[in-house]
């Protein structure tokens, strides 16, 4: 079975943008299996050639997102609450909890996902 194939058996309505934002990534960059995805999630986000710490990831999207905060240009104010409160998020729980918040942060602002094997993973667990 392929990774495409056991994502849709967890498609529901709240996840399906995710799954085909996921998929996408599989087919563009030929991924067969989940140790190819996982590998590719760390060298997407290789800085100097040197591999990141999933905490030096957080930090890296938190400081992007700070840094610059474009998205929040003309935004309706529910869009804008969604946002803000999802970048508070980042800031509370477990490492799991921040590199969710961050997905779904990325997403809604249609930035390039860091975490697609993450991604994966909470998709298959239910947690997005």
């Amino acid at each position: 079975m392929t990774l495409i194939q056991n994502l849709q058996k967890y498609v529901t309505n709240e996840n399906i943008d995710y799954i085909n934002e996921l998929a996408n990534i599989i087919i563009d960059e030929g991924i067969n299996s989940i140790d190819d995805l996982q590998k590719y999630e760390l060298n997407y986000n290789k800085e100097n050639e040197l591999l990141l710490t999933y905490d030096e990831i957080i930090e890296k999207c938190k400081k992007n997102i700070d840094d610059y905060p474009y998205e929040y240009d003309g935004l309706l104010y529910d869009k804008l609450q969604l946002l803000k409160e999802e970048r508070k998020l980042m800031d509370s729980g477990n490492q799991e909890n921040k590199i969710l918040h961050i997905i779904k942060y990325y997403f809604l602002t249609n930035r390039d996902n860091p975490f697609p094997y993450m991604t994966y993973q909470f998709i298959i667990q239910g947690k997005l």
